[in-house]
């Protein structure tokens, strides 16, 4: 029975895991974005190629379905249905093991309540009552866990499905999400049941109970135990519900009806390029940040578009800085565009503590915040420099940073949060966040 249960947590965190270091408490459980959209969670995919058996990801599986191509080594199903089958297994040669010690159980079954009740155990098992009960709970709770694992995934190719199938709208066979329920819904009553048979045997989920901890959750002090994170995985799949009624009754994110305060595209000022090493962009969805990866903008303000932007590659950017030189026939406030993150590849907002001239031209505050979402980038604050009439040579400084246009310095900037954080839309990750 430990041979067999043994082998459950291996197959499925070489399968779809994202580290097996202490970032992660497998036995915890996923959240859905995690099966859904995994490279959102920086995993380490030597684990898929290297030390696991050959085979496909959650993702690489889907993608074979729609394109018709032949599968490649152990796929998820193949792996969910080991992993129940092994904990199954598991759970029934524990309890023939116990049969025996019961008196006068002869070849009856015996249930697993009445394994679990210690009074009832034989005294043959003598001093050792305990521990028997104790292997019995860890093997019932690794067959929840597999299970409540094989079904999450089973609604997580469903989702997979429509996420690689949708249009450029969201909008596609919402037959799939609606086939996600049934398998979540029973994933979810599984780990209900892990909680409550874990929440009087067990202290905790792993011995290390630090912030290193990730996931599912980030804070392993706070979300060491079961019935800690049972409330995070009700809340997402409510959340998902939500978000499926909504879609079936026509709304979507990023609908024209959806509210953006009403905001208008701002004026454009025209300014002449002179640096052969920058190009200008048209700020529209679709197209790339930096002339050196793939950065497409997948959702922006509405304050935004139709302005000329100005881009370079991010390489020259981290290495020595880009400077610009602009001609301007007017004053004019400036868009920069400063990455929402601390990584020393990104360009960092002045500091006046450091900086005595860092206010100078303002751009201190942010204008629009939240305000452009693209592939492979942090969210994009939006700051407001001021620069008069003429031609100018513009070094910010080492790191990564856009313009995404010049407006007339007469035109109002009225400051607001845009709302567009976290991943990008077509990533699905707002299927289990609150509706707004």
């Amino acid at each position: 029975a430990g041979e067999d249960a043994a082998l459950c947590q291996t197959k499925f965190l070489s399968r779809f895991g994202i580290t097996e270091g202490n970032r992660q408490t497998m036995s915890l459980g996923m959240t859905m974005s995690q099966l859904t959209n995994v490279r959102r969670y920086r995993p380490n995919e030597e684990l898929w190629h290297s030390a696991s058996t050959p085979g496909e990801t959650p993702e690489e599986y889907v993608m074979r379905e729609l394109r018709g191509e032949s599968h490649f080594g152990e796929t998820p199903p193949q792996m969910a249905r080991a992993i129940t089958a092994f904990s199954g297994e598991a759970l029934h040669e524990a309890l023939l093991a116990l049969r025996d010690l019961y008196p006068g159980a002869n070849d009856a079954p015996i249930s697993i309540e009445a394994a679990l009740n210690t009074d009832t155990i034989s005294a043959e098992i003598g001093a050792h009552r305990a521990d028997a009960s104790a292997w019995l709970t860890d093997i019932m709770a690794i067959d929840m866990m597999s299970r409540h694992y094989a079904d999450k995934l089973t609604a997580a190719l469903c989702i997979l499905r429509y996420r690689f199938t949708m249009d450029e709208e969201l909008k596609g066979d919402l037959s799939l999400l609606d086939a996600a329920r049934a398998p979540w819904e029973r994933s979810l009553n599984t780990y209900r049941q892990l909680s409550a048979l874990t929440e009087h045997t067990y202290h905790y989920a792993c011995s290390m109970q630090t912030r290193q901890r990730k996931i599912p959750f980030t804070d392993g002090d706070a979300y060491g135990h079961w019935s800690a994170c049972l409330p995070e995985y009700e809340a997402e799949y409510s959340n998902f519900l939500s978000h499926l009624s909504a879609m079936h009754d026509g709304h979507y994110p990023g609908d024209d009806s959806a509210s953006s305060e009403d905001a208008e595209p701002l004026p454009a000022a025209p300014f002449t390029l002179h640096s052969d090493n920058c190009e200008t962009f048209p700020v529209r969805r679709g197209e790339a940040l930096f002339t050196d990866m793939s950065s497409a903008i997948a959702t922006l303000a509405p304050e935004l578009s139709g302005l000329t932007g100005i881009r370079f590659g991010l390489g020259e950017a981290i290495e020595q800085g880009v400077t610009l030189r602009v001609t301007f026939t007017e004053d004019v406030h400036l868009l920069v565009g400063y990455m929402n993150a601390r990584g020393i590849e990104w360009l960092q907002v002045p500091d006046l503590e450091t900086n005595t001239h860092a206010d100078d031209r303002g751009g201190l505050s942010v204008v629009y915040a939240n305000a452009v979402q693209a592939a492979g980038c942090p969210d994009v604050n939006i700051h407001s420099f001021l620069y008069e009439a003429g031609t100018h040579e513009i070094y910010l400084g080492t790191g990564g940073f856009v313009i995404f246009g010049a407006v007339p310095a007469g035109v109002p900037l009225n400051s607001r949060d845009a709302g567009l954080s976290g991943e990008t839309p077509d990533k699905l990750d707002w299927l289990y966040e609150p509706l707004r």
